[in-house]
């Protein structure tokens, strides 16, 4: 199995940045957008996490992993101090200018073990296209304050809450993918983190999302579920 499909990756980064042309996935939507879009329901769900970690922690750096073209990228860039960008595709990371406040890498999040300390570590829509998922956020967690990810998910699933979908031969032609190399229900996602770790395990849309405690303390102790209730219904 090619480590993270990275071929698949580069050939998908150029795909896209031949269609994207001046303009760059937003997670902006328009006002008459349908607020019971699924993809609407995820992002302003993982919105209204963001900012409460915004206006009640001293969250200020933010590494975010699998940024893309920075569709995310932007939006935190207007409201913490310091964004480390990062994608495995480098032609994502040199097709644009960023933000003053961003610093933008190529870097394989398998593999990568940071130097400095962040107050959060995001992954959205990340952790599905890794081989070695649980690996990665266990060794990242390290790192952080705290971590914020979304995973698609997929129920009945088997007894483990996963299924390797890098068993499937066309996972494993570049181009006849999405990239997903993991299919996860809802437990499947918690337990890449262990459950004592979690602050917050909420649906979002066809996914989860979770905001789980990392190893650097935080400045100040906030009650998540006693202020923070955003639990919504998932269609189907």
């Amino acid at each position: 199995m090619p480590h993270s499909l990275s071929k698949y990756y580069a050939e998908h980064a150029q795909a896209t940045l031949s269609r994207a042309g001046p303009s760059y996935p937003t997670v902006e939507f328009p006002p008459d957008y349908p607020k019971d879009a699924l993809d609407y329901i995820r992002i302003a769900q993982t919105k209204k996490v963001l900012q409460f970690l915004a206006d009640n922690t001293d969250c200020g750096v933010i590494l975010e992993m699998g940024c893309g073209l920075g569709s995310w990228t932007d939006w935190l860039s207007t409201r913490f101090r310091l964004i480390y960008a990062s994608d495995i595709a480098a032609s994502y990371i040199a097709a644009r200018k960023w933000p003053e406040n961003v610093v933008a890498f190529a870097t394989d999040a398998e593999y990568y073990r940071p130097i400095v300390n962040f107050d959060l570590i995001m992954m959205t829509e990340v952790l599905e296209h890794l081989t070695e998922p649980k690996n990665t956020v266990q060794r990242l967690l390290a790192y952080c304050t705290y971590f914020l990810a979304t995973c698609p998910i997929h129920e009945d699933l088997n007894e483990e809450g996963a299924f390797d979908l890098s068993r499937l031969d066309h996972v494993q032609a570049a181009g006849d993918t999405t990239g997903h190399i993991w299919s996860l229900d809802a437990e499947g996602v918690e337990s890449l983190f262990g459950r004592s770790r979690i602050l917050l395990s909420l649906d979002a849309g066809t996914s989860q999302l979770i905001l789980a405690r990392g190893d650097v303390p935080a400045s100040r102790e906030v009650d998540f579920n006693g202020s923070f209730n955003i639990r919504s219904q998932r269609s189907v």
